[in-house]
């Protein structure tokens, strides 16, 4: 019967809500350890589909006691609630559950567990230190990598999206870049720190990685093929090493950047949310929470804007 009804809701994520992979994956491994959690207390639950709220309130407590994190808790019961909605969708079960996360046990169990993360932001300091190795580096993947770096802190883009682009979708005469996987139609995202960065790659450095005739992605390796995940990471980590940072420069590091900035420069969470690519603005929300949090004490970080002058026309 569970696998049943994993099958069933991954179904149902994927045409109701459109869910990336990881997310997918992240609410069915949730639901999962709830349904094993339930059977074990209660073994005719899950073939009733009768589930109470003391499962969720002793299934969160289990969590807390073997040191899940803060936002791990709060993530198996955003997965409970959507999991509730589910079973009267798809079941017609129509009894409530999920306690809401103001119910104040769950607010203290929530609380019990281990501290997460606090999501590092980089200073304008860093960032100009950043920026002065790239620019001064003679290496042709400093160019690739500089444009990467800043279209990630001016909207704090996924490297999937990155690595999804096409050179056709970027709009120079407009200084707008095209991202259709953010929605059924597309969006069109102003650059204006990131532009300089992404046309002196677009017109100058990308043809030095020798593209291979047809290549159409925008960012490519060095071999003249399109540009791997495990290429981003490590070039990441090797331009923040030379840049003598103090934190590892990761795109969580980054997109955290430019979340926090555009945050403190009055960008709307949906906004912020779409460019991030969050299908479910509950994920908006928490990163902003901790990010005013975590980053209050720095001020929101200054972009080098750079000039290109290069005739677009």
């Amino acid at each position: 019967m569970k696998d049943e009804i994993l099958h069933k809701f991954n179904d149902y994520l994927s045409a109701e809500f459109g869910y990336s992979d990881s997310t997918l994956m992240a609410y069915r491994g949730d639901v999962a350890l709830f349904l094993d959690h339930v059977a074990a207390r209660r073994p005719d639950a899950l073939q009733n589909l009768q589930f109470t709220r003391e499962d969720v309130l002793s299934f969160l407590r289990s969590e807390a006691q073997i040191g899940r994190r803060v936002a791990t808790l709060n993530r198996r019961l955003a997965s409970l609630k959507v999991f509730e909605k589910f079973l009267e969708d798809v079941f017609g079960v129509s009894a409530k559950f999920v306690p809401p996360d103001k119910d104040s046990e769950v607010a203290q169990i929530l609380s019990s567990g281990r501290p997460s993360s606090a999501p590092n932001c980089l200073t304008t300091d860093q960032i100009n230190r950043l920026w002065e190795v790239l620019l001064a580096s003679p290496r042709r993947q400093a160019v690739r990598d500089l444009a990467l770096i800043s279209l990630m802190l001016e909207w704090g883009f996924s490297v999937n999206l990155l690595l999804s682009l096409e050179i056709y979708d970027v709009d120079l005469k407009s200084h707008t870049l095209w991202t259709p996987s953010l929605g059924d139609t597309g969006a069109g995202w102003k650059l204006e720190y990131s532009f300089a960065p992404l046309a002196r790659y677009l017109l100058r450095g990308r043809d030095e990685l020798s593209p291979h005739e047809g290549e159409t992605h925008l960012f490519i390796s060095q071999q003249g093929r399109a540009l791997s995940r495990q290429s981003i990471w490590h070039a990441l980590r090797k331009w923040g090493r030379e840049a003598k940072l103090e934190v590892i420069l990761t795109p969580r590091l980054l997109r955290n950047t430019a979340v926090y900035r555009m945050m403190k420069n009055g960008i709307s969470p949906k906004t912020i949310g779409m460019a991030l690519g969050h299908l479910n603005p509950l994920s908006t929300h928490l990163l902003l929470r901790r990010l005013n949090e975590y980053c209050a004490e720095y001020e929101p970080p200054e972009l080098p804007k750079l000039s290109f002058d290069d005739n677009l026309s």
